[in-house]
């Protein structure tokens, strides 16, 4: 078990400190001036990460989300696609036509990263990303090509569905994707 003591409190700038100090009584400074000038440790001990490996919720999250991913991925190959990239052109089959930001939104993405994954469906025809009514906002829709692409993937996207609901089993399946609903509407809110 580690000493608290030894950790600096977070988010503290020199001037925080400063102000912070100053309006302590004599005994509460001697304390905190002793907690803030602890240095932080330059290594985190073993035990202290395999307790992080263990409960930490993002990366629990993201090693579920890789796995799940291959077995979406290796599906969804020989329909040229990858799992990321299904998933953007299902939702723009419920939301196109869509403002960039609006489907950043929707998929809980940056608008970035989302400018960066939409670029291959761009070049390979499957979505269509042009100017809305209003300059200055991008427009994104589904191409017909898009469309086919889509409907050609759904039988290898519900192999997968089946692959991975085999592997969780009925209970757990169904409860995890209301969980994983229940978590993005909690997360995203943030």
């Amino acid at each position: 078990m580690h000493d608290d003591r030894k950790f600096p409190t977070p988010g503290y700038s020199c001037r925080k400190r400063a102000h912070a100090t100053a309006t302590l009584n004599a005994r509460e400074k001697g304390v905190y001036t002793y907690i803030m000038s602890a240095k932080p440790p330059s290594q985190l001990d073993v035990a202290t990460a395999a307790v992080i490996g263990r409960s930490c919720l993002f990366l629990g999250l993201r090693r579920a989300d890789r796995a799940a991913m291959q077995i979406y991925d290796k599906a969804l190959r020989p329909c040229g696609l990858r799992a990321t990239q299904f998933g953007l052109l299902v939702a723009l089959r419920v939301l196109a036509p869509v403002s960039v930001s609006e489907l950043a939104a929707q998929t809980v993405m940056d608008r970035t990263t989302l400018t960066r994954n939409l670029a291959p469906l761009e070049r390979g025809g499957l979505v269509r990303v042009a100017p809305g009514k209003d300059r200055r906002v991008r427009m994104v829709s589904l191409t017909a090509r898009g469309q086919r692409a889509l409907a050609r993937a759904y039988p290898s996207w519900r192999d997968a569905q089946t692959r991975a609901r085999s592997l969780l089993g009925k209970k757990l399946s169904k409860s995890l994707v209301a969980q994983l609903h229940a978590a993005v509407q909690a997360l995203a809110s943030d």
